[in-house]
Protein backbone atom coordinates (compact mmCIF):
# COMPACT_ATOMS: atom_id res chain seq x y z
CA UNK A 1 0.00 0.00 0.00
CA UNK A 2 3.18 2.16 0.45
CA UNK A 3 3.82 2.30 -3.07
CA UNK A 4 0.43 2.53 -4.11
CA UNK A 5 0.74 5.77 -2.13
CA UNK A 6 4.16 7.07 -3.14
CA UNK A 7 2.81 6.41 -6.78
CA UNK A 8 0.05 8.62 -6.89
CA UNK A 9 1.45 11.18 -4.50
CA UNK A 10 4.08 11.26 -7.59
CA UNK A 11 1.44 12.24 -9.69
CA UNK A 12 -0.35 14.29 -7.66
CA UNK A 13 2.46 16.74 -6.89
CA UNK A 14 4.36 16.58 -10.41
CA UNK A 15 3.76 20.10 -12.21
CA UNK A 16 3.56 20.12 -16.06
CA UNK A 17 7.13 21.17 -16.40
CA UNK A 18 9.28 19.92 -13.55
CA UNK A 19 12.58 21.76 -12.43
CA UNK A 20 14.79 22.02 -9.48
CA UNK A 21 14.57 20.19 -6.20
CA UNK A 22 10.68 19.38 -7.36
CA UNK A 23 12.24 16.63 -9.78
CA UNK A 24 14.20 15.06 -7.22
CA UNK A 25 11.01 14.74 -4.98
CA UNK A 26 9.16 13.03 -7.65
CA UNK A 27 12.25 10.69 -8.51
CA UNK A 28 12.68 9.77 -5.22
CA UNK A 29 8.80 9.19 -4.66
CA UNK A 30 8.82 7.05 -8.12
CA UNK A 31 12.03 5.07 -6.32
CA UNK A 32 10.01 4.42 -3.02
CA UNK A 33 6.99 3.39 -4.69
CA UNK A 34 9.06 0.58 -6.83
CA UNK A 35 11.16 -0.58 -4.02
CA UNK A 36 7.74 -1.15 -1.98
CA UNK A 37 5.75 -2.90 -4.91
CA UNK A 38 8.89 -4.99 -5.02
CA UNK A 39 8.97 -5.54 -1.00
CA UNK A 40 5.14 -6.63 -1.67
CA UNK A 41 5.55 -9.28 -3.99
CA UNK A 42 8.18 -10.83 -2.07
CA UNK A 43 6.80 -10.61 1.22
CA UNK A 44 3.50 -11.87 -0.70
CA UNK A 45 5.12 -14.93 -2.52
CA UNK A 46 6.94 -15.90 1.02
CA UNK A 47 3.48 -15.62 2.84
CA UNK A 48 1.42 -18.16 0.05
CA UNK A 49 4.72 -20.07 0.27
CA UNK A 50 4.23 -20.53 4.20
CA UNK A 51 0.18 -20.86 3.94
CA UNK A 52 -0.38 -18.40 5.93
CA UNK A 53 -4.32 -17.63 6.55
CA UNK A 54 -6.08 -14.25 5.36
CA UNK A 55 -6.69 -12.72 2.02
CA UNK A 56 -4.27 -9.78 2.55
CA UNK A 57 -0.95 -12.09 1.54
CA UNK A 58 -2.86 -11.39 -2.06
CA UNK A 59 -2.56 -7.50 -2.13
CA UNK A 60 1.33 -7.03 -2.72
CA UNK A 61 0.94 -9.20 -5.99
CA UNK A 62 -1.93 -7.93 -7.19
CA UNK A 63 -1.65 -4.24 -6.73
CA UNK A 64 1.47 -4.13 -8.45
CA UNK A 65 -0.13 -6.31 -10.62
CA UNK A 66 -2.83 -3.72 -11.47
CA UNK A 67 -0.79 -0.74 -11.91
CA UNK A 68 1.04 -2.64 -14.54
CA UNK A 69 -1.79 -3.75 -16.75
CA UNK A 70 -2.97 0.59 -16.47
CA UNK A 71 0.21 1.26 -17.89
CA UNK A 72 -0.26 -1.01 -20.41
CA UNK A 73 -3.46 -0.71 -21.50
CA UNK A 74 -4.46 2.91 -21.28
CA UNK A 75 -2.23 3.65 -24.29
CA UNK A 76 -3.36 0.40 -26.14
CA UNK A 77 -6.97 1.36 -25.90
CA UNK A 78 -6.54 4.75 -26.57
CA UNK A 79 -4.96 3.94 -30.04
CA UNK A 80 -7.39 1.45 -30.27
CA UNK A 81 -10.19 3.90 -29.54
CA UNK A 82 -8.76 7.33 -29.89
CA UNK A 83 -9.89 10.45 -28.64
CA UNK A 84 -13.08 11.97 -28.64
CA UNK A 85 -14.28 15.66 -28.23
CA UNK A 86 -16.75 16.11 -25.86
Amino acid sequence: MIGLIALIISYVIAPDYPEGPIRYLIGSSLLISGVSFLFGIISSILAIKNKELGVKKYVGIFTPLLVILYVILVPILIGLVGFKDP
